[in-house]
């Protein structure tokens, strides 16, 4: 199956709210975020607020929506799906749009918002992505990052990959969440990157920004913790970018289920491809890396394949994994290994809600 036929039965029904996911609530100047080699000023806007993570600065904006550069303590997701308004981590979270413009790739002939393929998954609704100053660079980059720094504190680095027809923005919550708890995400535009070629552009801008002194990056990612992730096709670009050097760890979200590196793959009941706890377990069994599984049950029915959107439909049930693996994985952290290791790990023996599995985990 090829890339973009991953999302395409998901999205026919569910896609309105990804791709409509940035035309509400866009903060205003958002799109100023960046414009040169790395974001300019609004990065700075929160950076300054340095010191302990133990808690979210109570100065930091609460129900922050789609576009908002933040520093946000809590963000509502766009869409039709009804997703309650998610509370960020120690960090919070700000976003810096349409940035990284010497690192530009290609832009893939699907980005226009006309586009044939998108404007039939998501019933028409290309249309209604952001225009004017805010209008999507499809050939740039979205940075989530913590809204503060910690003084002398490196940030591991996670390339995002979208699922077909989807943008950065779709996937808000989940990437700010991540954001929010010590990661700097960079997320290229593109809807289509199941090739991994905008993702390796991505690693190439945080490398470079993080050596620039120009850099409102400079010398704050630590380069030798690099994670990769993506939903769908994205989840194809991921596993394509495992092969880079740069990458220790993937997690593949509703697009494959095992890599060359190790990997945590997430499904659900009604995922495209019909996928089972069985075949994810053999799939993580038979693999030649450490690997685990996740799939969901009882999942949100508003598509024809919902299992395929749990992360944009069911933000909260996902969040916790997600940073647990990038923890545990990334930083060694004892209390997240927990999530995945032992008989009694937080994400065994929870059926009724989703099926666990690992190999070579300890």
């Amino acid at each position: 199956m090829g890339p973009g036929a991953l999302d395409a039965g998901a999205r026919r029904d569910a896609g309105r709210g990804p791709v409509n996911a940035g035309a509400r609530d866009a903060a205003p100047g958002a799109a100023d975020a960046g414009g040169g080699s790395a974001a300019s000023g609004a990065v700075d806007s929160g950076a300054g607020d340095s010191g302990s993570a133990t808690g979210t600065p109570s100065a930091f904006k609460r129900g922050c929506k789609d576009l908002d550069p933040g520093p946000c303590a809590s963000f509502i997701p766009g869409g039709p799906y009804g997703a309650k308004e998610l509370e960020l981590g120690p960090y919070g979270a700000s976003l810096d749009y349409n940035t990284g413009k010497d690192f530009k790739y290609p832009v893939a002939s699907g980005d226009a918002d006309n586009d044939f393929t998108c404007g039939t998954i998501s019933g028409g609704q290309t249309s209604m992505m952001p225009s004017g100053p805010q209008a999507v660079d499809y050939s740039a980059y979205s940075v989530y990052r913590p809204g503060k720094y910690n003084e002398g504190e490196k940030l591991p680095i996670i390339v995002w990959g979208n699922g077909t027809c989807a943008w950065p923005e779709a996937y808000g919550p989940l990437l700010r969440y991540v954001a929010s708890h010590g990661f700097f995400i960079v997320a290229p535009n593109s809807r289509w990157v199941g090739d991994g070629t905008a993702m390796k552009k991505g690693l190439d801008f945080a490398f470079a920004a993080n050596d620039d002194s120009k850099s409102p990056y400079f010398g704050r990612l630590d380069t030798s913790k690099v994670g990769a992730m993506g939903h769908s096709q994205g989840s194809s670009g991921t596993a394509t970018v495992a092969s880079d050097s740069r990458v220790k760890a993937v997690i593949l979200w509703n697009g494959g289920s095992s890599a060359s590196k190790p990997f945590l793959a997430v499904s659900g009941d009604g995922d495209i491809g019909d996928p089972s706890p069985a075949s994810m377990r053999s799939a993580v069994q038979s693999a030649r890396v450490d690997g685990a599984f996740l799939f969901y049950h009882m999942i949100l029915q508003m598509s024809d394949a919902p299992g395929h959107l749990t992360l944009v439909t069911q933000p909260a049930r996902v969040v916790e994994p997600a940073v647990a693996w990038w923890k545990y994985i990334l930083h060694g952290d004892p209390a997240s290994k927990e999530f995945f290791v032992g008989a009694d790990c937080k994400l065994c023996n929870s059926k009724p809600e989703f099926e666990f599995g690992q190999k070579g985990l300890d």
